[in-house]
């Protein structure tokens, strides 16, 4: 049952990292934060994934080969500044984080607390804008205010 409010439900997600049990484990976690969820094996195609499908939030695992996660959230940032990236990594280094935040991340989030996720997701959710919303929610929210004729 879901027991989030509607508001912090998102259109789409992407999580990326190159272990498949952990993009599993992920994704059972914020299930219900979004509509659709993509997922990426390493950063390029995180990166890729992130222009075709416009995801209203991001999960990216730092430690990636051939592209790791701090390349591809550079790479998403040039595109799209107000891109919602959270880093997941095993990393606990004051460099990482200080990168990661530097990078624009929202959240840096270590992968022995993966509940810390949902958390920095629905903070994220509260505080967005309207111009950030992908156009299913955007367009989701213009149909309920649409009087019945």
């Amino acid at each position: 049952m879901n027991t989030e409010p509607e508001q912090h439900k998102a259109a789409k997600g992407l999580i990326a990292d190159d272990d498949a049990r952990m993009r599993h484990i992920i994704r059972a976690l914020i299930l219900d934060l979004a509509l659709e969820i993509f997922e990426a094996t390493d950063g390029q195609t995180a990166i890729e994934t992130y222009l075709l499908h416009n995801p209203d939030w991001v999960t990216l695992d730092l430690d990636m080969v051939p592209v790791d996660g701090l390349i591809a959230l550079r790479g998403i940032k040039a595109h799209d500044p107000l891109a919602r990236i959270v880093i997941v990594t095993a990393h606990d280094t004051k460099a990482f984080r200080e990168a990661a935040t530097q990078g624009g991340a929202i959240g840096y989030v270590l992968k022995d607390d993966l509940s810390k996720i949902r958390d920095v997701l629905i903070t994220s959710f509260a505080s967005r804008k309207p111009d950030r919303l992908s156009a299913n929610t955007f367009n989701k929210q213009q149909n309920k205010l649409k009087p019945n004729l």
